[in-house]
């Protein structure tokens, strides 16, 4: 089952900070407007890092993990 809507509203949710305000203050509006399905919102609300890789099929990409932290003063 392609699950395209949920990982366009993901990455969405990741580089839209207007959205991921929205998202925290009605993530069910969010994801239906999204017109994402009743199985995809459970996966989000569930936030089940490794169901939503697998759903999605981004458990096959390569990750890298990048701190960024303040310099000291």
């Amino acid at each position: 089952m392609p699950m395209s809507n949920l990982i366009k509203l993901m990455t969405r949710l990741g580089s839209d900070a207007e959205l991921a305000k929205a998202y925290a203050t009605n993530p069910k509006k969010v994801m239906e407007d999204a017109k994402l399905s009743p199985e995809e919102m459970k996966l989000l609300e569930e936030a089940d890092l490794k169901a939503l890789e697998k759903a999605t099929g981004l458990n096959s990409l390569k990750k890298i993990t990048i701190i960024i932290r303040s310099p000291e003063r």
